[in-house]
């Protein structure tokens, strides 16, 4: 290696001291690495030749890369910068993510016509072999549609939340020997389409399929330990649920997302098909995304009620429950069915006032008088998103309308102190997680608290982060930053933030 000039300063800082200054820069980041010339470890590269030797050296520096290109591939440059950076990682864990745009309209590979030119995932795909997380967005299919089966022998996470594809099959990921955890966008989660090693993934998201691809997929799913899913789709041909039941034992956390259904006031006949041909005694958390009105005090739907009311008794494990919806109907009625919860998530969409006084009125534990009252138990941390559907709307708790503020201000802390008093009786603590999109909408709730913090409440607010300008988030999917269970799988929030059109 080029020692730098005697009398220079550095020429005295042993060489493992650089590396060790470097690897803390890296390790300072936040997210991903890029080819940005002003960050670490490009930026390293630039300061001086021994700097540079140095860097290129220190594997732990290229470990993670987030970049994109536009269609149809990136230039040579850019490949063989890619291809570099993959190099100098040697046998250390590899991080990439891969975006590909197209121009201003950043419209899907759908609609492009697929230019005849040389594909750079083969070439990644053999040189990266300790590529261990790997995230595509928008990549074209026919990136991977040549791959064989054991091209990722060290993947362990796959996050593709691409919108459109042809359903070319990929058969790139089905003999991954170390993959566990999958995220798929819902146009392309198609066994058929991506057949995967079922029996050793531990987490699957987004998965969407026919009842028979459904079931041949989850009775094949020994591992599973975290699922989130739309209910199976009819198919063209008519097939029956098998008689009997399939158990999945190793599930603890499961999400159905019934965001495309305007009938039952959210039900959907075919998620309830589903939950009712499904056992999952070790069950912890449910979440349930619905796309309107969850109302369980309507006669009319009473039957599809009863049913699905049923099936929450089933589960004596639970204990994290959310919702999401835009009004909530008939919650004392939901309340009495999950009583071992100690974590209730809830997101009303709508915000109205009314419905979100109503909901803590209902979570409020009352001790004397006619109406007595202890709803959960068990309860001891309360999450809420106060983030509204449409983002350009004004918020409905404001000045303009100081009566219902003060009404849901009101309820709020009558709930928060009915809890903190319980929980302190038994030496416990009580909790709330407040999440949104802007901090101006949440501070109304956070000003009026403080006297409740000093009694011992601990209070979280947390931002979720959205660009206006890009559409940055999908509302449907904003459960994703508040679910403990992803908190360590950082990748799969891009699903979150993949705009919805």
């Amino acid at each position: 290696m080029e020692k730098p000039a005697t009398g220079h300063p550095s020429a005295q800082v042993p060489e493992e001291i650089w590396r060790e200054i470097f690897r803390l820069c890296a390790n300072s980041r936040t997210g991903p690495a890029t080819f940005n010339p002003l960050e670490a470890p490009v930026l390293l590269t630039h300061v001086c030749t021994q700097w540079r030797l140095i860097a290129h050296d220190e594997g732990k520096l290229w470990t993670s890369l987030r970049t994109h290109y536009p269609y149809p591939k990136p230039d040579e440059w850019h490949v063989q910068q890619l291809l570099d950076w993959l190099h100098r990682a040697k046998h250390e864990k590899v991080s990439l993510h891969l975006e590909q745009t197209y121009g201003d309209s950043e419209v899907s590979a759908l609609f492009q016509v697929d230019a005849p030119v040389e594909r750079f995932m083969p070439q990644v795909a053999e040189i990266a072999n300790n590529l261990t997380n790997l995230v595509l967005i928008e990549i074209s299919e026919a990136e991977l549609a040549s791959l064989p089966p054991d091209s990722f022998p060290n993947l362990e996470s796959l996050v593709i939340p691409t919108k459109y594809w042809d359903h070319s099959q990929i058969v790139a990921f089905s003999e991954a020997p170390a993959l566990r955890r999958v995220a798929l966008g819902p146009q392309i989660a198609d066994p058929g389409f991506i057949p995967l090693p079922w029996h050793q993934l531990t987490h699957l998201l987004e998965f969407e399929e026919t009842f028979k691809r459904t079931w041949e997929c989850l009775t094949q799913m020994t591992n599973i330990r975290y699922l989130a899913m739309m209910p199976p789709r009819p198919a063209k041909i008519r097939w029956e649920w098998p008689g009997q039941r399939a158990v999945i034992n190793s599930l603890e956390s499961l999400t159905v997302t019934l965001w495309d259904n305007y009938l039952y006031h959210g039900f959907q006949a075919r998620g309830i098909s589903f939950l009712n041909r499904f056992t999952f005694p070790n069950l912890k958390n449910l979440r349930l995304i619905l796309s309107s009105e969850l109302s369980l005090s309507t006669p009319l739907y009473w039957g599809v009620t009863q049913q699905f009311l049923e099936i929450l008794c089933g589960y004596k494990m639970l204990e994290y429950f959310s919702l999401s919806c835009a009004y909530l109907n008939g919650m004392e009625i939901l309340f009495e069915v999950i009583p071992t919860v100690r974590v209730l998530d809830v997101h009303l969409r709508n915000q109205d006032p009314e419905d979100l006084s109503a909901l803590f009125e209902a979570l409020t534990i009352v001790n004397d008088g006619p109406l007595q009252q202890h709803p959960l138990p068990h309860l001891r941390k309360f999450i809420v998103d106060l983030s509204t559907k449409n983002l350009c709307r004004s918020h409905r708790l404001d000045a303009a309308e100081p009566t219902r503020s003060e009404t849901i201000i009101l309820s709020l802390r009558n709930f928060l102190t009915s809890r903190l008093t319980e929980a302190g009786a038994i030496g416990e603590v009580f909790a709330i997680a407040i999440y949104g999109t802007d901090a101006t909408l949440i501070q109304p709730y956070v000003s009026t608290l403080d006297d409740l913090v000093e009694a011992g409440l601990e209070l979280e607010v947390n931002i979720l982060p959205y660009d206006i300008e890009r559409q940055e988030c999908h509302c449907s999917r904003w459960w994703m930053y508040r679910d403990p269970e992803l908190k360590d799988w950082k990748e799969v929030l891009e699903m979150a933030r993949v705009p919805s059109c």
